[in-house]
């Protein structure tokens, strides 16, 4: 099946993949009751917080990247940073219908957050091929 996708069916699939597969381990580990094993320490649950959607922003500014050739860098991290907060949001409403979980808006301020860090991680770490874009975008 996949040798008969077409270049442009693959390229999204790849660059889609991590972010589905990703905010289904999300919303499984939403699921299930917070651990007690983990070190814990003020603040630890919205250092996870962080880090999770640091990890999600990432993933959806890479696979914007990969799969939306004609949009630009800014359209782009605006569109990440706007689905990661929606998903965040999402994932705390998810967590208040699970008798063992809570809502916090502190989270979601920590979900945003720590995707906004994301984003602008992979953009820092890939800003010569946003510069080779925009170079190449003025020549045409």
């Amino acid at each position: 099946m996949w040798k008969e996708m077409d270049a442009d069916t693959k390229r999204n699939v790849t660059a889609w993949l991590p972010v589905i597969c990703y905010c289904v381990l999300l919303f499984i580990q939403s699921s299930f009751a917070s651990p007690k094993s983990l070190p814990t320490f003020s603040g630890m649950d919205k250092l996870l917080h962080f880090g999770a959607y640091g990890f999600l922003g990432l993933l959806f500014l890479r696979a914007f990247s990969i799969s939306s050739s004609r949009l630009e860098t800014p359209r782009i991290m605006f569109y990440s940073f706007l689905l990661t907060a929606a998903y965040g949001i999402s994932d705390e409403v998810h967590q208040s219908f699970v008798i063992t979980r809570t809502a916090e808006a502190m989270d979601v301020i920590a979900d945003v957050l720590g995707g906004g860090f994301g984003i602008f991680l992979y953009y820092i770490t890939n800003r010569s091929v946003y510069a080779a874009e925009r170079h190449h975008n003025r020549r045409q």
